[in-house]
């Protein structure tokens, strides 16, 4: 992905943290998320094939920053 990309892929994210965060999985839609994200719903099914999808994006990310914290801290030990 080029730095565009990433970008809008990281403001899909956010605004999916936010939906999740209000609505859970289940009650979330691709139109909530388009709108919290501030992007078309087309935009969404361009980077992301389902909210599951991007659920799994955003659980992956937060795994990978738990997981870079946790190395920091030891290599500090």
């Amino acid at each position: 992905m080029n730095e565009k990309d990433e970008i809008v892929a990281r403001a899909i994210m956010d605004g999916a943290k936010q939906v999740f965060r209000k609505w859970g999985l289940a009650k979330a839609t691709m139109e909530d998320i388009a709108k919290a994200a501030g992007k078309g719903k087309s935009t969404l099914y361009y980077y992301f094939k389902s909210k599951e999808e991007i659920f799994h994006a955003i659980a992956k990310d937060e795994i990978d920053a738990s997981l870079r914290a946790t190395q920091e801290a030891m290599d500090k030990v």
